[in-house]
């Protein structure tokens, strides 16, 4: 009798494990919605809820219908390679508190092109956005670690210090011309 028990308990364990969804647009979640597991191949675009603090590794890796993502201010961790091969991606909105844009997150996304830092981000890792071929320019935090094969060749990346300073010598450098003042370069 208390075999019998013991496997029951164990098969219902079993089944109230979370299964891999069906359909199409469904995201897999962890319990608790603490981590999302899988996206479905066919899925477009996405905005992760607030509940999540993980993206596992390769969530949406391969997810090649994406053109989109918010990555929800309740993220902390995202595996590496988490949205490779998502080759129509086109753009990813990252809110602040993710620390780190690890191993591959966004490599082979060949239509990325607008990609939006927070300050919270103190790290990114090699080869983030290696093939990446349509992201021309990336601002990063001014205290930000970027390794040398983060972004794709070609890829102008600069930091919001330095883009604001040459915002505003550019801004003078319009002042002065409306005034007839002389230019000086910018830079």
């Amino acid at each position: 009798m208390g075999k019998r028990k013991a496997i029951n308990a164990a098969a219902t364990a079993a089944s109230n494990r979370i299964k891999p969804k069906t359909d199409a647009t469904e995201i897999e979640y962890g319990p608790r919605m603490k981590m999302l597991i899988i996206a479905p191949p066919g899925i477009r675009d996405a905005i992760i809820p607030e509940s999540v603090t993980t993206i596992r590794i390769g969530a949406f890796g391969g997810c090649s219908r994406l053109t989109g993502i918010t990555i929800g201010g309740s993220v902390r961790e995202v595996g590496d390679r988490a949205f490779s091969g998502c080759t129509s991606l086109t753009w990813v909105n990252i809110t602040a508190n993710l620390e780190e844009i690890g191993r591959g997150v966004f490599a082979d996304c060949s239509a990325l092109a607008d990609v939006l830092i927070p300050d919270s981000v103190k790290r990114i890792g090699p080869g983030a956005f290696s093939g990446c071929s349509s992201l021309k320019k990336c601002i990063v935090p001014s205290k930000c670690k970027v390794d040398k094969t983060a972004f794709p060749p070609g890829c102008v990346v600069t930091t919001r210090r330095k883009e604001k300073r040459d915002r505003k010598a550019m801004a003078r450098q319009i002042a002065a011309a409306r005034s007839g003042d002389s230019v000086d370069a910018v830079g």
